[in-house]
C-alpha cells in the first residue's frame, strides 16, 4: 500500500497533540534552533512515522505563520525545546 505524504498543517496538528507546551496557539514562542533533529530522534509513536521531509516540511510552515514571525521580533524571547524549555 503507497503512504501519502502529510500536508504542512497536518504535521502542525501532530506536533501541537505531540507536545502541546512547545506548539502552542497563541504567541508562538520561538523553536529551538535544530528542532526537527529532536523530533525525528524524539522516538515518534509507531502510529506516527513521520518522514524527515514531512517534519521539515511541517516546521516550515509554522515557522512562516505570521503570528510566530511577529513573536521572532519581540525581544527577550526565549527559543524553547520540545518540553517547552529555554533552549538558548
Amino acid at each position: 500500500m503507497e503512504e501519502i505524504e502529510r500536508s504542512p498543517k497536518m504535521m502542525i496538528a501532530a506536533f501541537k497533540a505531540l507536545w502541546p507546551q512547545t506548539f502552542v496557539d497563541q504567541k508562538l514562542p520561538p523553536l529551538k534552533i535544530g528542532i526537527s533533529k529532536d523530533i525525528l530522534d524524539s522516538g515518534l509513536p509507531k502510529d506516527r512515522p513521520f518522514t524527515a521531509l514531512e517534519i521539515q516540511k511541517g516546521l516550515q510552515h509554522y515557522c512562516n505563520l505570521p503570528k510566530y514571525k511577529k513573536g521572532l521580533r519581540k525581544e527577550g524571547r526565549i527559543r524553547i525545546d520540545l518540553d517547552g524549555q529555554p533552549a538558548g
